[in-house]
């Protein structure tokens, strides 16, 4: 072995961040809204321009239609414009909330999308506040409420809005109306309630609704217990490609829950996470190289795809490389970069990484 290593199989990151004693854990990817919960709560982690531009500047056609009808012809073009960024915004908030970003990434990349538009978000948010008429406007306003997107948060609007969207069978109303009651945004936390929610948006096939419905069966949170029905969960997600729940299952097989241990169906399950990208992914194959946990023990392996999940911007691949270059395990001792690897780390909350920075700054 390199050394006693991190891993996220010791920790389940729920959005405080807090670790649980336990052997058998799941780590969490996939996070709540950008606020955090108390400790007592569940905290489960360029677009082509779709404007139409009717300039009249090209044909006879054009100009004729300018000289017959001007603001009336441009308001109808405008409002197909926003309309259609809406649209894409809301389908942007549906595929990254399935994967490992965190919200607010989600929310930049949302402000990013709109500035490179010929319009402002104050006019996306105006065109929302006067154009309730579908399912997407309906969430989409119900959003900005709720994270203070180009107008100030009100959580009880946004619950409201959340309502009236999942009348229309809006799937992403549906899962944030899980969001809303299991942190207390605009009603009495409720977390049976939020499992109610998410079930219905897994139940949609939503890969983030079924990954949530995993989660709250692990912790028990809204009802009991239930390893099987988390692996149940886990399974419909994966089947539906998600790299987030892949990990899951590997942790799942590696630790015995809900399924026999099974080292080489883990060691699989995370090659495959990785092989999309996944951070945690990447980080544990690189575990099983350090112990080898369903392939061979590979130390050089294990640095590589520590380092690779460091790149990634993973705090427990970080903390490890901090590790290896201090202590000079199979490769050059370092300390200058273990203290950049620990930095790293510490600068996303890792606190191990903190304890070693300040034993190192000691000395």
């Amino acid at each position: 072995m390199i050394s006693n290593h991190e891993s996220n199989s010791q920790l389940f990151n729920e959005p405080n961040k807090q670790q649980l004693n336990s052997n058998n854990v799941i780590s969490s990817s996939i996070n709540n809204t950008s606020h955090e919960l108390s400790d007592d709560q569940l905290t489960l982690t360029s677009l082509t321009n779709p404007n139409i531009s009717l300039n009249g500047s090209n044909s006879d056609l054009f100009r004729f239609v300018d000289q017959l009808n001007t603001k009336e012809m441009k308001s109808e073009t405008l409002l197909l414009s926003e309309k259609t960024i809406i649209d894409k915004i809301v389908d942007l908030i549906f595929e990254e909330r399935c994967k490992d970003i965190e919200p607010k990434v989600i929310n930049q990349q949302i402000n990013n999308y709109i500035n490179i538009q010929s319009i402002t978000l104050q006019n996306i948010v105006n065109w929302l506040l006067n154009n309730q008429n579908d399912s997407n406007s309906i969430f989409l306003l119900g959003y900005f409420y709720l994270t203070g997107i180009g107008i100030r948060v009100d959580y009880e609007k946004a619950f409201k809005l959340f309502i009236n969207a999942s009348k229309q069978d809006h799937i992403l109303a549906l899962f944030y109306l899980g969001e809303c009651c299991e942190n207390g945004y605009g009603i009495i936390k409720d977390t049976k309630l939020a499992l109610d929610y998410y079930k219905k948006a897994a139940n949609k096939n939503y890969i983030a609704g079924q990954i949530k419905t995993a989660y709250y069966y692990y912790f028990g949170y809204g009802t009991k217990k239930d390893f099987k029905k988390t692996v149940d969960w886990f399974e419909m997600a994966e089947n539906n490609g998600s790299f987030v729940a892949m990990c899951q299952l590997g942790y799942c097989y590696k630790d015995g829950i809900g399924v026999d241990v099974d080292y080489n169906k883990a060691f699989e399950l995370f090659k495959k996470s990785a092989k999309e990208g996944h951070p945690e992914g990447v980080l544990m194959v690189g575990y099983c190289y350090e112990y080898g946990i369903g392939t061979n023990n590979d130390n050089k392996k294990a640095i590589e795809f520590y380092k690779k999940a460091a790149n990634l911007g993973n705090r427990i691949a970080q903390y490890n490389l901090g590790n290896i270059y201090e202590n000079g395990y199979d490769t050059d001792k370092d300390i200058d970069k273990a203290i950049d690897w620990y930095k790293k780390s510490a600068e996303q909350g890792f606190q191990n990484a903190q304890l070693k920075l300040d034993l190192l700054n000691e000395n």
